[in-house]
């Protein structure tokens, strides 16, 4: 079953948060990908087996840096990685994959993107973050918040939206300011069942949720990948249906690790991904 005609684009949003992914319209019917759930990726992206899709929100805001650094986290220091060939820390007690990165879009936008993990396999957890840019001589050029909900044992996207100029920034480093845990608000998951993709990066799907609450104003995510590297990425709010299925499509914005490339008509050999987003304050 193809997913029908794609409605025209809407109005770009003036927010950070929507500027990275919004729907957007096509014509000509949509082929079939393979579509693979986030825990096959998650070996290829920076985690081992074991892991499940999981429900999360990020929310990125300006941010005055100050004069002072983000205030020290009780969490461990992880691995030093690289996006773009910057250099990113991350000090965190969530556990993260590699990170891919968009470029610089037309109104300053650049979004990095990161799996994320809770390893608790009872508690939700409410993460705080610090995305914080530097120049060469380590001067803190420009700091952004980024927030995400989690379910329990569960995996899904770190999203941290920065706003200026990428070509001074030396180095990224992502710290928890904050981490909460508590009873989740929801059990079950969603699934994404069949995948299915246009030209110009469009990509949609056919979803089955078992959520035990609607999902209002959800963010959901699709990512295409080739050779285990990731190629796009898009993301646009949704309400998940408790209990349901559902229809999603998405435009691929370019991104990658190193230099992100132009997205036509996804090669046969691409594969899918999804993640979806609940609020973090309810």
């Amino acid at each position: 079953m193809t997913i029908p005609e794609i409605p025209q684009q809407a109005p770009e949003p003036a927010a950070p948060t929507a500027a990275s992914q919004r729907r957007a319209g096509g014509n000509g019917l949509l082929v079939a990908l393979s579509v693979v759930c986030a825990v096959l990726l998650l070996a290829t992206l920076g985690f081992g087996a074991g892991a499940a899709i999981l429900s999360v929100t990020n929310v990125s805001a300006a941010a005055d840096p100050g004069a002072t650094p983000t205030p020290k986290p009780t969490a461990k220091v992880d691995r030093d990685r690289t996006v773009h060939g910057i250099p990113v820390d991350v000090v965190s007690d969530i556990d993260f994959g590699y990170f891919f990165m968009t470029d610089t879009d037309a109104r300053g936008f650049t979004s990095l993107y990161s799996q994320i993990r809770n390893h608790d396999e009872k508690r939700a957890a409410i993460v705080f973050f610090d995305v914080s840019l530097y120049d060469e001589d380590a001067v803190l050029l420009s700091r952004w918040p980024s927030s995400v909900y989690m379910l329990p044992g569960q995996v899904t996207l770190f999203t941290g939206v920065t706003v200026g100029n990428m070509l001074d920034v030396a180095s990224i480093r992502i710290e928890q300011t904050s981490l909460k845990y508590e009873e989740p608000r929801s059990t079950g998951t969603v699934v994404l069942d069949e995948a299915r993709s246009g030209d110009n990066g469009l990509v949609g799907g056919k979803y089955t949720s078992t959520l035990g609450v609607e999902g209002r104003g959800a963010h959901v995510y699709l990512i295409a990948a080739v050779d285990n590297e990731v190629l796009g990425v898009c993301w646009d709010v949704e309400n998940i249906p408790a209990s349901g299925a559902f229809d999603f499509r998405c435009t691929l914005e370019p991104a990658s690790r190193d230099e992100p490339q132009p997205i036509g008509t996804l090669p046969d050999d691409a594969v899918v991904a999804s993640y979806y987003t609940l609020d973090t304050i309810q």
